[in-house]
């Protein structure tokens, strides 16, 4: 067996059912097609493709950005961003008393300045590290980044102040980034090799970057022990 994705796995789960169900016969070469999926799972933290929800918010301060594995939840993180700020808008209903849909829907309807895309971002099952995952987004290992600077992205992917230097959402096996232009004052708080990547992605044209400790190593980018 030497491809991995979902639906290959459940093809070898079910030769694997009537196996031991006695309604068929021993493959030969099932025991080793299941050693390898298993070394396969283990390995890769996401072991097939997926498919993220991405909401990008901007605003006079920058950029607020959130990930989910699906709209209900990716909505809920968005309308918690809008009952925070509800203040800043003239509307007499309490937020509150307002499902997550419909605070989404008017505090962007009467938001001064501020504008919400929505997007799905498709993740690749894990390649081999020669090949680049690029589309609109470029997926790198986080061998990339020293263990300092994943500490910062972890602490900013909790973090709800809009002034922190980037906006970041974990991904549980790493983080999501918006890849744009950099003023002064963002890039001075930013490591070196945030820096190195975040630069990397941009002159391939991508607009997002995703940090996979499964990701692909890239030629050329600095390298960190962790």
């Amino acid at each position: 067996m030497t491809s991995f994705d979902r639906a290959s796995m459940v093809r070898l789960l079910a030769e694997l059912r009537r196996t031991l169900d006695g309604g068929a016969k021993v493959r030969p070469g099932l025991q080793a097609d299941l050693l390898n999926a298993e070394a396969w799972i283990a390995e890769h933290e996401i072991p097939w493709a997926a498919t993220i929800h991405l909401a990008q918010i901007d605003h006079r301060h920058g950029a607020n950005i959130y990930a989910a594995r699906d709209s209900v939840t990716l909505t809920a993180q968005v309308a918690a961003f809008c009952r925070s700020w509800w203040d800043e808008i003239d509307d007499p209903q309490g937020p509150a008393t307002l499902d997550d849909e419909t605070v989404v829907q008017v505090y962007f309807e009467q938001a001064q300045e501020e504008y919400l895309a929505v997007d799905t971002i498709e993740i690749p099952a894990p390649v081999s590290s020669g090949d680049l995952e690029i589309g609109f987004t470029l997926v790198a290992s986080t061998v990339h980044i020293s263990p300092a600077s994943a500490a910062l992205l972890d602490a900013w992917s909790t973090q709800e102040d809009i002034r922190k230097p980037k906006a970041v959402a974990d991904l549980g096996a790493g983080w999501l980034l918006s890849v744009r232009a950099l003023n002064e004052q963002t890039r001075s708080g930013l490591p070196h090799d945030l820096l190195e990547i975040l630069g990397f992605a941009c002159t391939k044209g991508c607009r997002y970057l995703i940090l996979d400790r499964d990701g692909p190593e890239i030629d050329g980018l600095s390298r960190h022990d962790w």
